[in-house]
C-alpha cells in the first residue's frame, strides 16, 4: 500500500494497493534487473515512485492547463478498508494493483 496526498481547490488521496509480487516486479523494470536481485526496500521505493506519478496524473486531470494542485509526499502503509470516490482494478502479468482516489472540496 503506498499512498500521496493531494490539495488545491479540490483535496484528497491516490492509493495504490499492490501484491508484493507486482512492486518487486516494477521495480525490476525499473531498474533493469531481474525480479530475484529485488529488495524488499527497492520494491518499496518503485510502489513509492509509482503512487507519485499516479498522483501527478491525477492533478493534471483535476486541475487542466492551470493546475494549482500541491502534490505531498508518497508513503508506504497498510490499507484503510474505505470506500473511494474513484477505483480502477488492473492485472499485470497476474499480479494485482488497485488505484484508489479519495477527493472532497477544500474547506
Amino acid at each position: 500500500f503506498a499512498q500521496i496526498d493531494f490539495s488545491g481547490p479540490t483535496r484528497g488521496n491516490v492509493e495504490l494497493r499492490a501484491s508484493r509480487s507486482f512492486a518487486r516486479n516494477l521495480a525490476a523494470s525499473i531498474l533493469g534487473s531481474d525480479a530475484s536481485a529485488v529488495t524488499d526496500v527497492q520494491s518499496e521505493e518503485a510502489l513509492r515512485e509509482l503512487a507519485n506519478i499516479v498522483g501527478g496524473s491525477v492533478i493534471t486531470a483535476l486541475g487542466g492547463s492551470d493546475c494549482r494542485f500541491s502534490l505531498g509526499l508518497p508513503r508506504l502503509g497498510r490499507a484503510p478498508e474505505l470506500g473511494a470516490d474513484t477505483a480502477c482494478i488492473l492485472d499485470a502479468e497476474g499480479e494485482r494493483l488497485e488505484v484508489h482516489c479519495h477527493h472532497a472540496r477544500a474547506a
